[in-house]
């Protein structure tokens, strides 16, 4: 692989790592919180589905304590995959209680479904695997459970695979989307690093032949040698310019070395 393709793949392992710890942490509050809706639909299974959502937030704890080991980086888009699973899952265990095809607890997967695509940046070929497991999953789990595919599974399979199409094209044009962003960062920095490049550069040919105006200039106004007032005071204008000017080249050199990280500034109060 190219040097590019090789920063790319690490800033979207990095970016995916930390998508993937951001919805966990939000799946912490708000996946428990909908039992409140579970005990208002159904409770006489209200304490059964209490269950089912605790197991999967324990799942989704160890997913998050896996992601901030070493082995984190290297197992992200698998862990992203699996705690959203485990929360679809239970989704659609808790759909098989209330009534199969005909409850409309899918939505719960398709939210799932819609935060993951939006919130992760998988590649396409892996939002399309994690919607086959997804889909594939919440029938399975219904036919399963005894329930047969009639008229009533028709709407849930409509959203949930209109859901896997969208969740597809929308990680196919982040994809392309962070492509561009990339591509254009790269650009800045190599125009960047040009710049103070051409600075420093440039700095370094006007400062030698400076140097070479100014040692003339002071070995002719050293007080041993006996000059007219009028060529002295020529020669002292002339190399206080000089030094002037290189102290700005100086400057400019600075400044090229701290954009360069060559150079730290230390900073300190000039107050007694």
């Amino acid at each position: 692989m190219s040097g590019r393709e090789v920063e790319f793949l690490a800033e979207e392992q990095r970016l995916l790592l930390e998508r993937t710890r951001f919805l966990l942490k939000v799946a912490f509050v708000i996946y428990p919180a909908f039992w409140l809706l579970d005990y208002a639909l159904y409770p006489e299974g209200a304490w059964t589905f209490l269950v089912l959502r605790a197991i999967a937030t324990v799942f989704g704890v160890i997913c998050f304590a896996i992601t901030a080991t070493s082995l984190g980086p290297r197992l992200a888009v698998p862990l992203s995959m699996a705690h959203l699973l485990g929360y679809t899952y239970t989704i659609s265990i808790m759909a098989a209680y209330m009534g199969g095809f005909s409850s409309n607890y899918y939505v719960g997967t398709l939210l799932v479904h819609f935060g993951g695509a939006l919130m992760v940046p998988w590649r396409p070929w892996q939002s399309v695997l994690y919607s086959v497991l997804q889909v594939g999953g919440y029938f399975a789990i219904l036919l399963g459970s005894g329930y047969a595919l009639d008229a009533s599974a028709i709407s849930p399979f409509a959203f949930t695979s209109g859901t896997a199409f969208l969740a597809g094209w929308a990680s196919y044009s982040g994809l392309k989307s962070r492509e561009r962003d990339f591509d254009q960062r790269r650009q800045l920095q190599e125009m960047d690093r040009l710049k103070t490049q051409f600075f420093a550069n440039i700095s370094h040919e006007f400062r030698t032949p400076l140097t070479l105006i100014t040692g003339p200039l002071e070995a002719l106004l050293d007080p041993a040698r006996q000059l007219p007032a009028m060529v002295r005071e020529k020669c002292e204008m002339m190399l206080r310019n000089a030094r002037r000017l290189l102290r700005l080249i100086n400057q400019l050199l600075d400044m090229s070395k701290l954009e360069a990280g060559k150079m730290r500034l230390r900073a300190w109060s000039a107050r007694p």
